[in-house]
């Protein structure tokens, strides 16, 4: 008999701020009561977007705030939860010891983990889960950001494409029947992925990865069919503290809408997928959206996914993206000047932009003006003969 099972996967799950007061008052299972049903699976997928504190210790202090007990996450165990991804530019938020914590919170609840330990070689280890006879690997990859300051002792495994080649190799060596690969990249806000992620997502694929699960932009990016496998651009926010944060609902008007995607497969590989949208609600709860009103969701959901497959769409898209990007940073670039000075504006440029996270952009921006230059009319001079 082919057995199959179900994989759920969702994207950012950020447990902190005034969701964290929410766990507290009605118990940690209530963050995650509108979706037990969606979350069904034989496995279940998630990226914990922020880090967890042994109780009894006293709390980490940062001005990213995304923090929380380890009782207050407790319920992602009942949920459903299988493995976290721990590759994220908030892991090190408050250094090494409380992102070691988080480690040991997702031990504690019996919950896999990836993509974070003492060493690379740490990090870079895979989990391998068995349901009805089927072995399913994970990998999990972050792309470096100023954040993460490039820490590697103790830190995140960071993406590099030959490095996760050997890794899907060795996975698939150590009996793995299905690979999945979690990748935390991109720029935030944006709603289609880089041409050059696009092209990376489906390289993994043909060396054998059969899902690439993606997620930090903040709002979904699509889905794609391609070489037998699937990748999900950007599965957007889960559980998140959006309503009162400037910060994501000025980024885009589709922070607080996301999806629960929901993927069969079997020995051989993936099979089939379904989506379910999800609200996130004012207490940052995430709730099926009803059918009579989920069709601006899935209208952009199928636009992007269409928009995938055509190189020049993504294209244009992109360079839109770029500019953007450029107009966003030579605003802040001003202000910081003026308000600052020359020194500080310098120093925070090029620890701010030079990762890989900002690279692709700022070349798109910059072969963009070039193009855009008057022709060198002496080039166009006829040889003397």
């Amino acid at each position: 008999m082919d057995n199959k099972i179900t994989l759920a996967a969702v994207g950012d799950i950020c447990i902190c701020k005034y969701t964290r007061e929410g766990a507290r008052n009605h118990g940690p299972t209530w963050l995650f009561e509108h979706v037990r049903q969606a979350l069904q699976a034989d496995l279940a997928f998630g990226n914990l977007e922020c880090v967890a504190f042994r109780p009894g210790t006293p709390e980490p202090q940062s001005r990213q705030q995304m923090i929380m007990e380890w009782n207050e996450g407790a319920g992602l165990k009942e949920a459903g939860f299988s493995v976290l991804n721990l590759a994220n530019n908030h892991i090190l938020d408050f250094d090494a010891d409380p992102a070691l914590q988080t480690v040991g919170f997702c031990e504690s609840l019996g919950i896999a983990h990836l993509g974070f330990g003492p060493t690379q070689e740490q990090a870079r280890q895979p989990v391998i889960l068995e349901r009805s006879g089927i072995k399913v690997g994970f990998l999990g990859y972050v792309e470096d950001v100023p954040g993460l300051k490039r820490q590697v002792t103790p830190g995140p495994a960071y993406i590099s494409e030959p490095n996760i080649l050997e890794d899907i190799d060795e996975l698939k060596d150590a009996g793995a029947d299905i690979v999945v690969v979690s990748l935390h990249a991109d720029v935030e806000f944006v709603d289609w992925p880089a041409p050059h992620r696009v092209a990376m997502s489906r390289r993994l694929i043909d060396a054998g990865a059969n899902l690439v699960l993606q997620h930090h932009p903040h709002v979904t990016q699509g889905i794609e069919e391609y070489g037998g496998g699937l990748i999900a651009y950007s599965l957007g926010n889960f559980v998140f503290p959006i309503h009162g944060d400037n910060y994501q609902r000025q980024g885009s008007p589709w922070t607080d809408k996301s999806l629960i995607l929901r993927i069969t497969i079997n020995k051989d590989g993936y099979l089939s997928h379904e989506i379910v949208p999800v609200q996130i609600e004012q207490d940052a709860r995430p709730a099926p959206i009803p059918a009579d009103k989920a069709q601006a969701f899935l209208e952009r959901h199928k636009r992007i996914s269409e928009d995938l497959l055509d190189p020049e769409a993504l294209d244009r898209a992109w360079l839109q993206t770029a500019r953007r990007y450029v107009r966003i940073n030579v605003e802040w670039l001003t202000e910081t000047l003026h308000n600052k000075g020359m020194d500080y504006a310098a120093t925070e440029f090029m620890q701010r932009f030079f990762y890989d996270e900002n690279l692709p952009w700022l070349g798109r921006a910059i072969e963009d003006l070039v193009s855009q230059l008057p022709p060198r009319l002496w080039e166009d001079v006829p040889s003397k003969t």
